[in-house]
């Protein structure tokens, strides 16, 4: 069977002037090549899935911390007409609050091109928000809507192209998807157009292969320091989550009922008086404009 399977492949090769046996080769080697290539895209792959699971996860935090200052802006609304004139403070937080919300709101709309939404697009711009800055100098932070969008996107794509970075286009790589090259069998006719089929397509798996080569330590640079931020903006985020609850459990011991009966005393004329409360209303304000600053690149 071998010696008749041998016998064939020779009359083949015969009657092709060589090639099957050119086929044979190229489709081995196309094979190598892609084996190769997979192995590196499946490490970026993964590295590429460490960032995008870190950056949701900041997201995450975001949406927590966007419904808790809903109800801090609402308590700080209220509460500067249930003071008493003389003992009612400014109330800046508002300001900051105001300011994030729109931000925050672009985020969502504007969608980073429609590569990414939700969790991914909110981790994404607060992260850059506390440590980057845009081509123009400006504190991303400070920016909004399709603005802070391409910021965003030419930080993860390690700077503008003028920087010397893969600017917009990289960073929808780094945050959109890496699509794999894929393993093709051609239906041309004849052995040898196969095989330089096979040849031509390996040119272009190995030109993507170059690309991830060159991808891969910078990804494994942007995780740690994707790795590195979102530890602190997280942590950043359940203090100051923390510290609200502490200073609503002041105002609000009883729960809702405490808020029920608050919005009695309102209602009835009877302000704020107790000096914890005014304490605790103070502080909620300071400690809210301190967080918020941080997602201005005021954190230092």
């Amino acid at each position: 069977m071998g010696l008749l399977k041998a016998g064939l492949r020779t009359a083949n090769a015969i009657v092709t002037l060589g090639g099957t046996l050119e086929l044979e080769h190229a489709k081995a080697s196309f094979e190598s090549t892609h084996a190769s290539y997979k192995t590196t895209h499946d490490e970026v792959t993964l590295i590429k899935t460490k960032i995008d699971n870190r950056i949701s996860e900041l997201g995450d935090t975001l949406k927590t911390v966007k419904a808790r200052l809903d109800n801090i802006e609402q308590l700080l609304e209220t509460t500067s007409s249930s003071l008493e004139k003389q003992s009612r403070p400014a109330m800046h937080a508002l300001q900051s609050i105001e300011l994030f919300n729109q931000q925050y709101s672009g985020v969502l709309s504007v969608g980073f091109g429609g590569i990414m939404g939700g969790s991914m697009a909110l981790g994404a711009w607060a992260l850059v928000s506390a440590i980057g800055t845009a081509s123009t100098g400006t504190a991303i932070g400070t920016l909004s809507g399709v603005a802070a969008t391409n910021a965003t996107l030419a930080w993860f794509g390690g700077g503008a192209l003028a920087a010397g970075g893969a600017g917009m286009s990289g960073g929808m790589l780094v945050l959109g998807g890496i699509v794999a090259a894929p393993i093709i069998y051609f239906a041309a006719k004849g052995a040898w157009t196969k095989a330089r089929a096979f040849q031509d397509q390996e040119v272009l798996v190995e030109q993507e292969h170059e690309k991830l080569r060159a991808l891969k330590p910078e990804l494994e640079k942007q995780y740690n320091d994707v790795l590195t931020y979102t530890i602190q903006l997280n942590s950043h985020c359940h203090t100051w989550l923390e510290q609200m609850d502490n200073e609503l459990a002041i105002l609000y011991p009883w729960g809702k009922f405490s808020i029920f009966y608050r919005d009695l005393l309102h209602i009835i004329g009877i302000k704020w008086k107790k000096p914890e409360h005014l304490a605790s209303i103070e502080t909620m304000n300071q400690q809210t404009i301190q967080f918020l600053r941080f997602f201005q690149n005021e954190n230092t």
